[in-house]
């Protein structure tokens, strides 16, 4: 081996100075705490769309199940209440805290409806669903997440 390819050799395996002993421990500390930080900031965005989404979803179950259910269906007790919407609602939100989800179901009146109690053909019925969402990566931070669904009574 020639004295150039020594000498090369010899500076890639040299002892760190005086001074230079824990500067790669310590950039490494400070690059990966960054990096943990930005990686679970990813995580609690995907929640957050998650719970975002699942939301909005259940309003819209919630709008469909009320809307098939109307004062004159034909199945055998098929009518359905404020608070059985909510318990519908509940049951599918998955991935979710049930007693966390708020449902507010509202039934009202339209050109083809307008006989109280509002739950009739042609009638709109509103289910406003909304879920606090806490952020693991900012803790004291609470988003509140909402979804709102509207259709008219077919039945």
């Amino acid at each position: 081996m020639n004295k150039r390819a020594q000498g090369f050799l010899a500076s890639r395996g040299r002892r760190p100075r005086h001074g230079e002993r824990g500067v790669t421990m310590v950039e490494f500390a400070i690059a990966s705490t960054f990096f943990i930080i930005a990686l679970f900031a990813v995580i609690d965005f995907g929640r957050a769309l998650f719970t975002y989404e699942t939301v909005a979803h259940v309003a819209e179950l919630g709008a469909r199940y009320a809307m098939v259910r109307g004062s004159q269906c034909t199945w055998t007790s098929c009518t359905t209440t404020a608070s059985g919407v909510t318990t519908y609602v509940q049951s599918q939100a998955g991935g979710l805290t049930s007693a966390s989800l708020s449902v507010t179901t509202t039934w009202a009146a339209s050109n083809t409806c307008n006989t109280s109690p509002y739950n009739g053909s042609g009638c709109i019925v509103t289910v406003s669903t909304s879920y606090p969402f806490k952020f693991v990566t900012f803790p004291f931070s609470t988003v509140t997440m909402t979804g709102s669904s509207q259709m008219t009574i077919s039945q």
